[in-house]
Parts: C-alpha cells; structure tokens; sequence
C-alpha cells in the first residue's frame, strides 16, 4: 500500500491544473459536487451532459451544453462526473476520459463528507490494518484500487475483472436462515434462493412502501418479509422513502416499524447476513450482535454509504469477531458504489 498514500490528490489537480472545471452531468448528485468543488474553492464553470440529455435547458443556472458545444468554448477542460452508473452503461464514460481529464468524487452516499487524500492520510493506519486482514489477493487488488481511486478520482481504478463480484466460496448456503437487511425489491434474496433452493427460510427487511410490494411479488417460497427497518432496538423511526440510495431513516414523514436482528431471530439458526442498511449499517450490527456471537453466519456489509465506511466497518466486523476471515467484492459501479466486505467463518 505504500506507493498508493503517495498518489497525487485529484482534487489538487483539478485545483492548479489551469483547466476549466465542468460538471457531466444534473441532478441530485451534480448539486452535490458543485458545493464539494465550490468548498475546495475550485470554480465550475459549465455544464455539459450526453447529447440525448441536451434540450436547450439550464441547470443551476449554467446552459446544459453538448459536449462538442463545450470543447467550442471551453476547449480541453476537466469534466467532473455527477451521477451513477451501473455495468455495461458506464461504457459510455470512456469516450469523455478519452478526450478530457475525467474526475470522479468519493461522495458520500448517506451524510456529508467525501472520501479523499485528506481523509485518507488522516486514517492511514486504519486502511493498512485493513489491508492486512483481508484473506485473498483478489481483495487486497480490489481494496488497493478502491483507496487509489478515492485519492486521484481516476475511472481506470474501477476498471471491473470478472469475479470481483462472486461472493467468497461458502457464502451461499442452506445451513440456516439468510437474513437480507435492505432488500430493496427482493432481487438479492432471490439471487440466494436461486443459489440455494433447499433453504428453508429467507427473511427480508426493507422499509420502503413500493419496493416491499414489488418484493413480495417474486417467487420466493420460504420468504418471510417485514416491511420495516432493521436496527439497533426494537421500536419505530421517521422514514425518507425514494427507493434504493434515496431512502433513509431518522428523517422523513413516515414512521416505519424498526427491529432488531437479535429479537426477530432469537429462536432461529441463522447462517447468513446481508446488510445494505443506507448508511445505517452499524445500527443494524448494534442489533445483531448476540446472533453474530451464537451462529457465527457470513456477513454481507456494504461499504459505500458513508465517508470512512472503507475502514470502519471492517474493523468493527473484526472487533465483533477476530476470527472471520475478510474478503471484499465490488460490482461493476460508477462511482464505486455496491463495494462490499464480506465476513466468513
């Protein structure tokens, strides 16, 4: 790890680059790069996107340019990626790198912060006792790369191998209850029933309305669904429903239901754990701890929510528990989202 402390801050260059500075890009997550680029002191000053998303129109103020219409005026600029993409659609983010210094920020998902050089340096100590944990090369490769891209915000850091996200062997399993925290519209539990299906239970936790619905809809037979929240105590909480990474607890209008892991499973064997809480994955293994301690299951924790999440949960897995083994996984996302630790025993 000693070469990648060393890279150069993306956002350093984009400050003395000389460039002009455009964000790719509207929406939620343009909003948010404009105030981290603005509170760096860097200056934005356009906005282009892809020529279908190109209407004549204005975003926060700047015409929405084609990307040839900014090379007109701004010539060779620096674009700053403001929203996601997943898989093969990221394909398209080539042609920009290709022809403009692409910069891609380390936002955090749930909160505020974003993870840079300047956190990074900050938690050296913490990244390489992770580093050191983790039990095969293609996670060590993926955690390197992970801490790369957050200091330079370089696209080819993302660059996806095939099983990179292939859960470590063992993970799926009939041995007891797969328990999904998150479930979104059931899409991973019925990635586990499909893997398994011998399994006799699968209980899933997802607080938002429509995705519940959609859920139960599936053809998950041993299916056991709580529309509600997964955290540390039983008991209810305000709700932010958007679906997916535009949901969250603690705020919102809706109150939901909340349940801990521990009481909900207090009487069954438990043998996996998927946790994809939006940011509130360490409330969920708060409530989860006397069920880790009795069944030892895999566990399934994403990283990505918020700044510090690289090394903070995989060191508290491992405080919870010394004895699992750590393996990170990472799906096909641009920015890196859907980066995962998994937990074997």
């Amino acid at each position: 790890m000693e070469n990648v402390f060393n890279l150069t801050d993306g956002i350093e260059y984009l400050r003395f680059s000389g460039k002009k500075v455009l964000l790719y890009g509207m929406g939620n997550g343009a909003e948010k790069a404009h105030a981290l680029l603005n509170s760096q002191g860097i200056e934005v000053s356009g906005v282009f996107a892809s020529d279908g998303f190109v209407r004549g129109h204005s975003f926060m103020g700047y015409p929405v340019l084609s990307m040839s219409a900014a090379e007109e005026i701004y010539g060779d600029f620096i674009a700053v990626l403001s929203f996601g993409l997943e898989g093969r659609k990221a394909d398209i983010l080539q042609t920009v790198a290709a022809r403009h210094h692409l910069y891609v920020p380390y936002m955090a998902v749930c909160g505020e912060g974003v993870t840079d050089k300047k956190l990074i340096s900050e938690h050296r100590a913490d990244i390489e006792k992770v580093y050191s944990l983790l039990a095969d090369e293609r996670s060590k490769r993926l955690y390197k790369n992970a801490i790369s891209y957050c200091i330079t915000g370089e696209l080819s850091y993302l660059t996806h191998a095939r099983g990179d996200d292939i859960p470590p062997e063992g993970y799926f399993n009939s041995l007891g209850a797969y328990i999904d925290v998150g479930a979104y519209n059931g899409d991973t539990a019925e990635e586990y029933y499909r893997a398994v299906p011998d399994i006799k239970s699968i209980i899933c936790f997802e607080p938002d309305k429509r995705s519940y619905k959609k859920m139960l809809e599936r053809n998950i037979p041993c299916l056991t669904a709580y529309n509600a929240a997964a955290g540390r105590k039983d008991g209810e909480t305000l709700f932010s429903g958007g679906g997916g990474r535009n949901s969250s607890t603690g705020r919102g209008n809706t109150v939901i239901p909340v349940k801990s892991i521990d009481s909900m499973a207090e009487n069954t064997a438990v043998s996996c754990i998927k946790i994809d809480a939006e940011g509130d994955e360490r409330e969920v293994l708060a409530g989860a701890s006397g069920t880790i301690w009795k069944n030892r299951p895999s566990l399934n924790v994403s990283l990505y929510h918020r700044a510090g999440d690289l090394w903070e949960l995989p060191l508290l897995l491992h405080r919870i528990d010394g004895k699992y083994k750590l393996y990170i996984r990472k799906k096909e996302y641009v920015p890196m989202w859907d980066i995962s630790v998994f937990c074997m025993p």
